[in-house]
């Protein structure tokens, strides 16, 4: 119920502890599956007008299997946000890499490979052989950015 409470810093916290126990059921019983109200929620919080809430909102889908609300990520890859766009061409292509994701990820590449690039080369690696040469790079520029890996 507090995921859809008319306070965005109420529905952001809420969203924020079910990542944590989510992520506690996965560390513990491998598949972390939601309840259909959950996802509901979760779905609902996509079109959320903070920011922080939608970015959270489908970071927390990645949890549920995508084929039903495919359909809701969609607007997602249009977002003003990057970071939202990222996890949601890493959504979708659980389903299937196309070159419309790729496509996504050309056009809101980030400036420069720091901190805030986090999402960016897992959706990168979702798209896969769609994924031009030079967004490979940029992936590999973020990953050392941030500390997940060493310069080639």
């Amino acid at each position: 119920e507090l995921v859809t409470h008319r306070h965005p810093r109420v529905r952001l916290t809420a969203l924020h502890a079910l990542s944590q126990g989510l992520r506690c059921l996965r560390h513990l019983e491998g598949e972390a599956p939601m309840e259909p109200k959950i996802v509901a929620s979760l779905v609902a919080a996509l079109a959320d007008e903070d920011n922080l809430v939608r970015l959270q909102a489908v970071e927390l889908l990645r949890f549920a299997p995508v084929a039903p609300f495919a359909d809701a990520l969609r607007p997602c890859l249009r977002d003003p946000v990057y970071s939202v766009r990222w996890r949601a061409v890493t959504a979708l292509a659980r389903l299937e890499p196309t070159a419309e994701l790729a496509a996504v990820l050309e056009e809101s590449r980030p400036r420069r490979p720091d901190d805030h690039c986090f999402a960016f080369p897992d959706a990168v690696d979702a798209v896969g052989s769609y994924a031009s040469r030079s967004l490979r790079v940029l992936a590999r520029k973020c990953r050392f950015a941030l500390g997940l890996s060493i310069p080639d």
